[in-house]
């Protein structure tokens, strides 16, 4: 019992970081957290947590039915194992987007591939939950970035119709300009000709 409690604790997951905590270390976060996260996951290249157990390890992992004769402690040590794997698929799951479980996913290479089936039902549901909840992170940056986006509209607007006022403005001082040159003629003409009438 106390090796197998020492085992459980070798296999342990590691805490699992804040949302806020991940945006902090990758990015400035900006007026629309919910964009930032999305971003974040994009751009991130690594895991966005590390695994409980070494690679290595996590590579030793094998299919329950082909234990064969291992000794129960084998058997005991690929349990924990798979269920270490299990937590920490989840804890990305639940600390990342999509592709940072597919990253998890893909950095578990065990030695005899058909071993992955072990957890394909689990990685699937994880990676609908994971859609889900990078859909409502994106009606909600949308919503989030509405005020942004109403703001540049107006900003827009806004020069365009000052730089007609200003073309405008620059045409009408020309207009006047050259009607008070032609009133200015005609003035002069009628000093000329006080007696010629229309």
């Amino acid at each position: 019992m106390e090796q197998l409690r020492a085992e459980k604790g070798r296999f342990g997951t590691k805490p699992r970081p804040s949302l806020t905590g991940v945006l902090a270390r990758e990015m400035t976060p900006s007026a629309t957290p919910a964009l930032d996260l999305i971003r974040a996951s994009e751009n991130r290249q690594g895991l966005i947590i590390e695994p409980p157990i070494p690679f290595d390890e996590m590579r030793r992992i094998r299919q329950p039915s082909s234990y064969g004769d291992f000794e129960r402690q084998a058997h005991l040590e690929n349990d924990l194992r798979i269920q270490a794997l299990k937590g920490w698929l989840r804890e990305t799951a639940e600390s990342g987007l999509p592709r940072d479980l597919e990253r998890a996913w893909a950095a578990w290479k065990p030695f005899h591939p058909p071993t992955k089936h072990v957890l394909r039902g689990d990685y699937d549901e994880l990676m609908a939950k994971c859609r889900r909840r990078e859909s409502e992170l994106a009606l909600q940056a949308d919503a989030e970035q509405h005020p942004f986006r109403a703001r540049n509209m107006y900003a827009s607007v806004l020069a365009q119709l000052r730089e007609k006022k200003r073309k405008a403005e620059e045409d009408l001082a020309k207009i006047t300009a050259e009607l008070e040159g032609w009133e200015r003629q005609y003035s002069e003409f009628q000093s000329a000709n006080e007696g010629v009438t229309a």
